[in-house]
């Protein structure tokens, strides 16, 4: 019988003021904390970002560019999938950074067989720079579309079809 594990993650009114506390606080944090802590404030973010909640932080840009950032020097795969998650979901129309440096998070295909993981968080930032709807992103995405691997081929001709719906 294969066991499997089951991941855990909750916030506190710790993580929720570090996230009201700004930037800077929310950089160190992520820089700092073990794995689990990384994964409770990254899941509390969710509340900050979601306009349903009702919350207008001022600084949002700056969380979406410092979770971009936190993407490609994080260690974690899971705590990436979370990342690329928040990014699929509030990047709106600006995901630069994602778009300048996405080839860091192509696996290596010389690898018998190829991580599933580094897979997923590729095909999952292509999935992000076409919910941007923003055109310019169609040059980085284009590039995927004839790739060595069936699951980054789909997902770059999915997220092409939603960039050439963007208007211009």
């Amino acid at each position: 019988m294969a066991s499997e594990s089951m991941r855990y993650t909750s916030y506190t009114r710790r993580h929720m003021d570090i996230i009201q506390s700004g930037v800077e606080s929310i950089r160190e944090f992520l820089e700092k904390e073990s794995q689990q802590e990384k994964q409770n404030l990254v899941f509390c973010m969710d509340r900050f970002l979601d306009p349903w909640f009702g919350y207008d932080l001022p600084y949002t840009d700056q969380i979406i560019l410092l979770l971009q950032q936190h993407l490609f020097i994080e260690e974690s795969s899971d705590i990436q999938m979370d990342i690329l998650d928040l990014l699929c979901q509030y990047g709106q129309h600006n995901l630069d950074i994602l778009a300048q440096h996405i080839g860091k998070l192509e696996p290596d295909l010389q690898a018998a067989p190829a991580d599933p993981s580094k897979l997923e968080l590729l095909a999952n930032a292509l999935y992000a720079l076409g919910l941007t709807y923003n055109r310019k992103y169609i040059p980085v995405v284009a590039a995927y579309e004839s790739y060595d691997n069936p699951v980054i081929q789909k997902a770059a001709i999915e997220a092409l079809h939603e960039l050439h719906q963007a208007k211009s």
